[in-house]
């Protein structure tokens, strides 16, 4: 069975490059100060697409102390 993609909307993509382009485990605020290099996003604008991001299957989330650690699931490619 052929793996369906699902295209994101572009606010999502640019988070999705900021993990993509970091390192592993990257913080809420190293994916803010990335995507904000591009356009000003709130850090709850962030915050709410890295939980989509999450229920899509696309990034998982670690717990340090209390810092949530993100990084990509999928492959840019």
């Amino acid at each position: 069975m052929k793996k369906r993609i699902q295209k994101l909307p572009d606010s999502e993509l640019d988070v999705m490059l900021a993990l993509w382009n970091g390192h592993p485990d990257m913080t809420r605020l190293e994916v803010e100060d990335f995507v904000n290099q591009k356009k000003e996003l709130a850090p709850t604008t962030i915050l709410s697409m890295l939980t989509r991001l999450e229920n899509k299957n696309f990034v998982s989330v670690k717990r340090e102390g209390k810092t949530n650690l993100y990084s990509p699931v999928v492959t840019q490619s």
